[in-house]
């Protein structure tokens, strides 16, 4: 990471208008195969997680994470 690079903060990441996670969910119901989801390890491993990807739960990617 640059210098001129800066982390986003958590609330940065998390989107609460259009969430990934409505998309994962209707994916999981159309799929084929059988599909388990697992709850969290923890609230705190779960925002450690998204600041790590730096990935927004608005795409499918952060909604998982």
């Amino acid at each position: 990471m640059t210098a001129s690079t800066q982390m986003k903060a958590l609330h940065e990441l998390i989107c609460l208008d259009d969430p990934g996670w409505s998309r994962v969910q209707q994916w999981a119901l159309e799929a084929s195969n059988s599909v388990d989801v697992l709850p969290p390890q923890d609230d705190r491993a779960r925002e450690l997680a998204m600041l790590d990807t730096q990935v927004t739960t608005r795409s499918a990617m952060g909604a998982i994470v």
